[in-house]
């Protein structure tokens, strides 16, 4: 698997299979427009600079900011996100980013989204996840 950082190393990107992503933040993270900027780059070039799907482990974010909302939910390239979390405040956030040009859906379980997302994917098949 290969990892990247991004948002000044508060975030970490990992390669999951072709166009698959889980994108994991440190604890107590604040994402800004510039984290999402900078992780929708690193998404891009970790992908090869195709269309893609992403995990968003949000059990250690604390609030995504308009800008980054805006920036996350106007990615053409993503195909789908699914958010994944633990609490209700998790849900709320996740609930603040379904207003996007891509599939958002919010999981409390991982095989799930991962089974979700897969779907989603060009070469989509059960062998995937």
């Amino acid at each position: 698997m290969k990892t990247a950082p991004a948002a000044g190393g508060r975030a970490t990107l990992t390669l999951l299979r072709p166009a698959l992503l889980r994108l994991s933040w440190v604890p107590d993270t604040e994402v800004q427009a510039a984290d999402a900027r900078d992780v929708l780059t690193q998404s891009l070039e970790l992908v090869g600079h195709v269309p893609y799907t992403v995990l968003v482990d949000m059990r250690h974010i604390t609030i995504i900011n308009a800008g980054a909302r805006a920036a996350y939910g106007s990615e053409t390239m993503v195909l789908a996100a699914a958010m994944l979390g633990a609490t209700p405040v998790d849900r709320v956030i996740a609930a603040s980013v379904q207003q996007s040009v891509h599939a958002v859906r919010f999981f409390t379980d991982e095989a799930a989204a991962l089974a979700w997302l897969g779907s989603y994917l060009p070469d989509a098949s059960p062998r995937l996840l």
